[in-house]
């Protein structure tokens, strides 16, 4: 039998294989390779006998984990269920309303921003409230509650304007025309009220009054409480106690103070306590 001829010693049998292609291997097989080898040698080394656990070790340690596990488990359950329980609760809580037409109302139509609306729709009217700027009464008077701190009542012919009566800060308006009647409630609170006219400014921390205005001029009754009235004329406020008034007349001249008028506190009067 013939031995083969080693190719080494065959040098056109060389020159055919250096005309071959060699493939190239694909970096995530030698990446592969690499693990496999780094791994055998971690597997086969002087230390890894004395890193390997016994199965009699390893049990009581997975037994121990598992009723720790177990009770992280619960805990996040009952934080979850309190949590749900939390919320449900916030969503629903009894809100006031923001705005409550209330009987006493007489009144025929309500301007809100431009747009005449029904008084007798009282749900209506309450909604459009809300984020009204503008209103005028027509045809009688208008009272309503705001969130359970304020109470007003609009005469006929009453236009107020630059409203804000937020969820939070003080609350502020104008009364261009007509008769304002006002009752702060107990949660009311110190949050605070500015009533502008074009004669006067009248901060209010909690009280009843009244601001009539008219082509005279402008003028505000206390009935209990004190209020702080600013004349256009003034540089500082002055206070108006219970039972007292301040007139500024649209002149300009000197503001005059002095007992309140009983027909201007009437409708305050009849305000609910």
């Amino acid at each position: 039998m013939t031995r083969p001829r080693d190719p080494q010693q065959d040098p056109e049998l060389e020159r055919a294989l250096e005309l071959v292609t060699r493939p190239t291997a694909r970096p995530e097989f030698r990446a592969a390779l690499r693990e496999r080898f780094l791994a055998g040698a971690v597997e086969s080394g002087p230390g890894a006998s004395s890193r390997e656990r016994p199965a009699h070790d390893a049990a009581p340690r997975r037994a121990e984990r598992g009723p720790r596990r177990g009770r992280l488990v619960l805990l996040a359950g009952a934080l979850a269920t309190a949590a749900a329980v939390v919320l449900t609760v916030f969503l629903n809580r009894t809100r006031p309303a923001v705005w409550t037409v209330l009987d006493g109302t007489s009144a025929t139509s309500v301007v809100v921003d431009g747009r005449a609306l029904d008084a007798a729709d009282r749900a209506v009217l309450a909604a459009a409230l809300v984020s009204a700027r503008e209103v005028e009464v027509r045809g009688g008077a208008l009272r309503v509650r705001v969130r359970d701190e304020a109470l007003l009542e609009l005469s006929d012919g009453t236009r107020l304007s630059q409203m804000q009566l937020a969820a939070v800060g003080p609350y502020h308006l104008r009364t261009d025309h007509g008769s304002l009647a006002v009752a702060t409630m107990p949660a009311f609170g110190q949050r605070g009220m500015r009533i502008l006219t074009e004669d006067f400014a009248v901060s209010v921390t909690g009280t009843r009054f009244a601001v009539d205005v008219d082509e005279h001029g402008s003028c505000v009754c206390c009935l209990s409480g004190t209020l702080a009235c600013t004349p256009a004329t003034a540089q500082a406020p002055k206070p108006v106690p219970a039972g007292q008034r301040c007139f500024t007349a649209r002149d300009r001249s000197p503001s005059d103070w002095g007992p309140a008028h009983a027909e201007h506190l009437r409708p305050v009067e009849q305000l609910p306590e």
